[in-house]
C-alpha cells in the first residue's frame, strides 16, 4: 500500500495529521464512553463527575507525544498525560500506575511487534488497562 500511495503522490501533509489526532481523541473518547456504559451496567450508580486518567506512552519523543496530545482535543472529563517509554524510563512506572487506562502510541517503522509484546505484557503485570492504540507516522493517506 506504501509504495503505491508514494507513486500515486499520496503525502501525509500537516493539515492531514491535525485531522487523524482529532479523529484518535474521538475514538479514545468513544471507547471511554463505553466502557463506562458497560460499568454503570454492571454496578449501581456511576463514577459521576470524576475525571478520567489516561496515560499515553509508547516509543514516540517526548517532544512528538506532547504535540501530539497539544492537538487532540480533550474535554473536562479526561486528565491526559504524556508518559515516557514504559520499557525504557522508569519514570513512566509511577505515571502509568496513576492512570485509569493506558494508550499506546506507536511512530510507524520505529515500532515492533516484539516491542509492542513486552509493552502489553508489562501493563498486564501492572493490572493496566489498555484503552488502545494509535499509530502516527503514518507515510500515506489513501
Amino acid at each position: 500500500d506504501r509504495m503505491f500511495a508514494k507513486m500515486g503522490g499520496l503525502a501525509l501533509r500537516e493539515a492531514d495529521a491535525q485531522t487523524l489526532a482529532k479523529v484518535a481523541a474521538q475514538s479514545v473518547r468513544a471507547e471511554l464512553a463505553a466502557r463506562e456504559m458497560e460499568t454503570e451496567a454492571g454496578e449501581a450508580g456511576g463514577s459521576g463527575d470524576v475525571a478520567v486518567k489516561l496515560a499515553f506512552t509508547g516509543n514516540l519523543t517526548p517532544e512528538e507525544m506532547d504535540r501530539l496530545l497539544s492537538t487532540m482535543e480533550w474535554d473536562k472529563g479526561c486528565s491526559v498525560q504524556s508518559v515516557p517509554d514504559i520499557l525504557g524510563d522508569p519514570a513512566a512506572v509511577p505515571a502509568v500506575m496513576g492512570a485509569d487506562y493506558v494508550v499506546l502510541v506507536e511512530r510507524q517503522e520505529r515500532s515492533t511487534y516484539t516491542q509492542i509484546e513486552r509493552e502489553l505484557e508489562q501493563l498486564a503485570a501492572w493490572k493496566k488497562k489498555v484503552l488502545g492504540f494509535i499509530v502516527v507516522g503514518v507515510d500515506a493517506v489513501p
